[in-house]
């Protein structure tokens, strides 16, 4: 990734686009602590977080889903999310953070899904999943790679209004 610069403002929503390989997930990478950068600032509240830990740009408050979907083998979709709002950008206890996974789970349209594992749910539940334990975490700016790749366009309409409805909630 060489010469990216872009600003979001809050409540945006903002599109990297390119094509395979010029990378967009790798900037996302470098913006979430999954790879370290050699040289550069990205700002996030006033704190670089190209400094930071992968855990630490967590608690700064930015969370990222994955292009390929990564399900928690032997979790149900409520423990997955449980786990992720612990520890995410406020840690607290499994009780205080039973509330909020409740929540999540109807924001999410997994209400009826929270005690079924990873491998039991349709790919657009795998992906709310995802985006549940991405907000579990709390964040301020929501990193999305590719999260509606691979889905139908009935599918899609249904990601896209869940996106634009995180968006109008603040995030």
């Amino acid at each position: 990734v060489n010469d990216l610069s872009f600003s979001v403002p809050r409540g945006a929503i903002v599109g990297l686009i390119g094509p395979n390989g010029s990378g967009k997930t790798t900037a996302i990478n470098l913006l979430t602590g999954e790879v370290a950068a050699d040289h550069g600032t990205a700002l996030f509240q006033g704190t670089d977080i190209l400094q930071l830990d992968s855990f630490e740009v967590c608690r700064s408050r930015v969370a990222r889903t994955f292009q390929l979907v990564r399900t928690l083998e032997g979790m149900t979709v409520r423990e997955t999310i449980l786990v992720a709002r612990m520890f995410g950008s406020h840690p607290t206890t499994p009780a205080l953070a039973a509330s909020d996974v409740e929540i999540l789970l109807e924001r999410t349209g997994l209400s009826e899904q929270g005690d079924l594992y990873g491998s039991q749910l349709t790919y657009i539940d795998q992906k709310r999943v995802e985006l549940a334990r991405a907000l579990a975490t709390q964040p301020q700016l929501l990193l999305l790679d590719e999260w509606l790749a691979g889905l139908n366009p009935t599918e899609l309409q249904i990601g896209i209004q869940l996106i634009d409805k995180i968006r109008r909630e603040g995030v």
